[in-house]
């Protein structure tokens, strides 16, 4: 991803809250021919040094079968995005652009076993529905362990991660309260989540 020095955000605790805000996530593996491409929801772990990403693909998904190569699995978390129109600039000489934030991931995959794939799926219930266990822990223990034999769940130590904010942090203060006033005032909440974070960072003096 191509971060210019004043869009790169390297704040650890930050970027992990946006994956986890932002975790129905897109997982794209290079394969033989091919990109692997899926949209899934992931879990984020970072309990300790390393960064860990889990999740889990229906077995029938060739993605399943494409994760133990050694090659590099990259977790895209796309968040707010919106137009921002040059009327909004100083000079009339300006373009239109797209203000956004967005996180990479990136690791080698494993895949994992049947029943750490099953604590993939408990885990994912206590993230997503934690109300929903006590109907999980019901169900028949044969459909239970069915379902964990159905998917292939993975985990990716992340060795690489990237985050852009691109705010309009290269236009002047004057610009950006302009920009964001203007993105907060839309009636779409993602417009608006735009000019929120433009509010919300460190503005470069002018």
């Amino acid at each position: 991803m191509y971060i210019p020095a004043t869009n790169r955000v390297d704040d650890r605790a930050k970027l992990v809250a946006f994956m986890r805000e932002h975790s129905f996530a897109t997982v794209i593996t290079p394969a033989d021919g091919q990109t692997l491409v899926t949209h899934i929801p992931v879990l984020i772990d970072d309990s300790s040094e390393v960064i860990c990403i889990r999740g889990h693909f229906a077995r029938a998904n060739p993605h399943s079968d494409g994760l133990d190569t050694g090659r590099e699995t990259t977790v895209v978390f796309q968040g707010p995005h919106a137009y921002v129109s040059p009327s909004l600039y100083d000079a009339r000489e300006a373009v239109p652009t797209w203000n956004y934030i967005a996180v990479h991931a990136s690791g080698a995959a494993r895949t994992l076993d049947p029943h750490a794939s099953r604590g993939v799926l408990e885990e994912s219930i206590a993230t997503f529905e934690a109300a929903y266990r006590a109907q999980w822990d019901s169900l028949d223990e044969a459909y239970r362990d069915g379902l964990a034999k159905a998917i292939v769940a993975f985990e990716i130590d992340v060795t690489r991660l990237d985050g852009k904010y691109k705010l309009s942090q290269n236009r002047s203060p004057a610009e950006q309260d302009r920009i964001a006033e203007s993105l907060v005032a839309s009636q779409n909440t993602n417009v608006a989540a735009v000019g929120d974070a433009m509010r919300d960072r460190p503005r470069r003096p002018g």
